[in-house]
């Protein structure tokens, strides 16, 4: 996707283009705005899924913005707010049963007028968090991060434009100087796999930062920065 955006950034255009699927496990994160933008003649499919449940929707052209189609395999509960997921095939093994997603979501109705359900996904539950494409569970990082004598606090910050920041609030004594950054986010993004991968696409997505005192008691907050 960063190639064919940077193509037509630059001016080659791509009539060739018919229809373009986005997603998979990890969904593409890509607004659709953007796209409609970039690629005017294009009709766009996403995927909307987990790396657990495998791919458990699709949305196509003429879909709501947010709501996919379960598919036939993939029964969907919503329970409190909660997206569970059961595989109704046998060729998963072990099967999921009601498998929570760690998202919310709601059913709804769809404009595109296709039977059968259709969920609009609300976005990752609280202390988790979606970074291109990937859940991932803020109380884990805060974990890894106070494992280490250096640190003596920390907490998450997800900005508008799916940066983060892991602010740590260091140890007496501790240095803090970018070494000691750059150890601390070394050590949490060896022992985080999801978020390690991210990294590696995307280095600026994911930095360590010290700070004096953390914003409350959340291990998650949401700010811009």
């Amino acid at each position: 996707m960063v190639r064919l955006l940077g193509a037509s950034t630059a001016g080659r255009p791509v009539p060739w283009l018919r229809t373009l699927l986005l997603g998979g496990a990890f969904h593409d994160t890509t607004e659709d705005g953007l796209l409609a933008s970039r690629f005017p003649y294009t009709d766009v499919w996403r995927l909307y899924g987990t790396p657990t449940a495998w791919v458990i929707g699709q949305r196509g052209p003429q879909c709501l913005a947010d709501v996919y189609h379960p598919l036939s395999h993939q029964h969907v509960e919503v329970a409190d707010g909660r997206l569970l997921v059961t595989t109704l095939t046998t060729s998963r093994f072990p099967p999921l049963i009601r498998y929570d997603t760690q998202e919310r979501g709601e059913f709804t109705h769809c404009a595109c007028g296709r039977p059968g359900p259709a969920v609009r996904v609300l976005g990752a539950r609280p202390p988790f968090f979606r970074l291109h494409g990937h859940t991932v569970s803020a109380r884990e990082l805060v974990d890894l991060a106070t494992a280490h004598e250096e640190v003596d606090g920390a907490q998450v910050a997800v900005g508008p434009d799916q940066r983060v920041q892991l602010r740590v609030r260091l140890a007496p004594g501790a240095a803090d100087d970018h070494h000691s950054h750059a150890w601390i986010r070394f050590r949490v993004l060896e022992s985080h796999l999801a978020l390690a991968a991210c990294a590696r696409e995307q280095p600026d997505a994911f930095e360590v930062i010290s700070v004096d005192e953390l914003s409350g008691p959340s291990a998650l907050v949401f700010e811009e920065f």
